[in-house]
């Protein structure tokens, strides 16, 4: 019995370190993409809130990169899990969650030269 359990246990890791390997290849190549600009979204193209986000920061002269979530589904997934957050739009801000379209709008409400240079901030 003690053979056969070393023999799964010897199966089943290796399963696993391949799995995590995968797993970071999949990180790095995301990651990527998240980190490109300073501001990064993913968005719905027809989602009114992910429109209004993309008008502020346009408006404001703002520069960031989008990314259409079902143009890029597994770019939306991973930040799904990453961030753990599935509305649109899904903010990144200097490589960490910022939130969607509300907490931008307060953002902006709280402090009208918020994200404007060179006042950019950690938030």
């Amino acid at each position: 019995m003690l053979p056969i359990l070393l023999i799964l246990s010897t199966v089943y890791t290796k399963i696993i370190v391949k799995r995590e390997d995968s797993v970071l290849e999949y990180n790095s190549k995301f990651e990527k993409l998240l980190n490109k600009d300073y501001i990064v979204i993913l968005y719905k193209s027809r989602c009114p809130y992910s429109l209004n986000t993309i008008k502020t920061l346009t408006d404001k002269k703002i520069p960031f990169t989008k990314y259409e979530r079902s143009q890029n589904p597994e770019l939306s997934t991973y930040a799904n899990k990453k961030y753990n957050y599935t509305k649109s739009p899904l903010i990144v801000i200097g490589g960490k969650f910022f939130g969607g379209d509300s907490t931008l709008q307060d953002a902006f409400e709280n402090d009208p030269q918020f994200l404007s240079w060179p006042n950019v901030r950690e938030f």
